[in-house]
């Protein structure tokens, strides 16, 4: 919770005069003083922003969100199910056969994982360095068409070497989503609006070829379908969409006023500076290799823990639709706890808990515990909220989504090597590690959550001190809402915990 979400809302009042100066904003001269007087402020932006505030009532501001989330929540939600299912492939043709088929060992089979992510942390920083001069969503529309191609032609590999390409390549073209995603919804959702796993369908049939092959070769060809409707579909921003009016686009971007940042396309280097020096933003590094190491190990070897537990291939499968059920009940809870609490990094321990929870009891052999690892999915998307919520600024917040995935790449890439060093059936030693990952997780969201009350309190200070001990926040404490200033140089900008 921050200090400034317990104030009136001053997108959910009524709309101010100011709306009619935003119409004139569109004509060139107009939009590059907006440029030039707002420190840099997008051109795409200020063509619909106005110079102070425009105020929404609660209904236009709601219909806004519906027409918006039509097209963004639709594209993220299936684009999430084919990555889960394609990213997550490995881990059911295990149990299919491909070990044996591809004479696999307990090591390669680990790199085979690891090899995915290890490739997203290397393109990580050029894919999101890209993401600042190519349009967003067109950009992973092509890398999921991509991806779905190389998913596709995974069956044409026998071995260790053909596999390791082809799983390079998919964490290549992958590296797309998470940050493309971070930016996109950064721009079109609110810092208070924020808060699918999908398992696989079962493939086993008697034929040609093996179970594993047919299930890479049809879950490709169907991402591959979704990538071209995608890529016609879904505008890269409110500002450049043809689905939407002038005036909806105008109003969609004062919604946004609020989160004191919008894109800019820019690169600026003293906030590359700052952000490589912001202790915060190498908490969610850390954070997020904590977090992400026990997942990326257990994802990768959850067929095997399943089936190593007394259960046949096709038991393994349906226990796995199972889980994925149960991922989506954990994100339903995590979302309730958040809106009754509106407490971020709360949140994030509170779905801690059950993963420490699961690693104890499956140090005993236990099912159920398995299933309390699905927590890790809204935990993951709290996280990222933190991030889009708490850092502003084109460069920075690139630089910022940038050091967060890498540090999911990091986890995902060590994850797979220590369960692969692990004794199975209980793999002992992976849970032993997973137990002291989120105990420091925990130690840093206290930290963050500290550190950014002191911080939000020293500025309340400071404002009240200037409007002779007002503290209320006013509509001017939002007109350089769209300059390109970073949380550190915007004194009106609050941190949400």
């Amino acid at each position: 919770m921050s200090a400034g979400t317990d104030t009136k809302d001053l997108s959910e009042v009524t709309h101010l005069d100011n709306a009619v100066g935003a119409k004139g904003a569109a004509d060139v001269n107009e939009v590059e003083m907006n440029h030039q007087t707002h420190h840099g402020m997008d051109r795409e932006v200020a063509k619909y922003a106005a110079e102070h505030t425009v105020i929404l009532t609660p209904e236009e501001n709601n219909r806004l969100f519906k027409l918006i989330n039509k097209r963004i929540l639709t594209y993220m939600l299936v684009t999430y199910c084919w990555e889960t299912l394609d990213k997550n492939t490995l881990s059911y043709a295990a149990v299919m056969g491909i070990k044996q088929d591809a004479n696999l060992t307990a090591v390669q089979y680990g790199w085979l994982s690891t090899i995915v992510y290890l490739a997203e942390l290397v393109f990580q920083y050029p894919v999101n360095r890209m993401f600042q001069s190519l349009p967003v969503a067109r950009t992973i529309s092509v890398a999921v068409i991509c991806w779905g191609i190389v998913v596709a032609l995974t069956p044409l590999c026998h071995d260790f070497a053909g596999l390791m390409a082809v799983r390079g390549l998919l964490g290549t073209f992958e590296t797309a989503i998470q940050p493309g995603f971070t930016l996109l919804t950064s721009d079109v959702v609110r810092a208070r609006r924020t808060g699918a796993d999908d398992r696989p369908l079962v493939f086993h049939y008697q034929g040609v070829m093996k179970n594993w092959q047919l299930m890479f070769m049809i879950l490709g060809i169907l991402t591959v379908v979704w990538g071209f409707t995608a890529l016609f579909w879904v505008p890269d921003s409110p500002t450049s969409a043809k689905c939407y009016s002038e005036e909806d686009k105008r109003l969609m971007v004062e919604r946004m006023r609020s989160n004191q940042n919008l894109q800019n396309k820019e690169f600026k280097w003293y906030q590359a500076k700052e952000a490589l020096t912001d202790p915060h933003l190498w908490a969610y590094a850390a954070l997020n290799v904590l977090v992400t190491l026990p997942s990326g190990g257990v994802s990768s070897y959850n067929g095997l823990i399943t089936e190593a537990l007394g259960f046949t291939a096709l038991q393994t499968d349906l226990l796995a639709m199972a889980s994925g059920a149960f991922s989506l009940t954990a994100t339903l809870i995590a979302i309730v706890f958040y809106r009754f609490t509106r407490w971020t990094l709360g949140s994030a321990a509170f779905c801690i808990l059950p993963q420490l929870a699961c690693v104890i009891t499956m140090m005993s052999g236990v099912l159920v515990a398995y299933y309390l690892f699905q927590f890790i999915g809204p935990q993951v998307i709290i996280q990222i909220s933190l991030v889009t919520q708490n850092v502003a600024g084109g460069t920075k917040k690139s630089i910022a989504i940038a050091m967060t995935w890498a540090g999911s790449m990091i986890g995902n890439c060590i994850g797979p090597q220590v369960f692969s060093t692990s004794s199975p059936p209980r793999y002992l030693k992976g849970f032993a590690v997973c137990l002291g990952m989120y105990s420091l997780s925990l130690v840093i969201l206290a930290w963050l959550g500290l550190s950014y009350k002191v911080i939000n309190h020293r500025r309340d200070k400071q404002r009240a001190a200037l409007r002779d001990g007002d503290a209320s926040e006013r509509p001017e404490d939002l007109d350089n809402a769209f300059d390109d200033m970073t949380d550190r140089e915007n004194p009106n900008f609050r941190y949400n915990y």
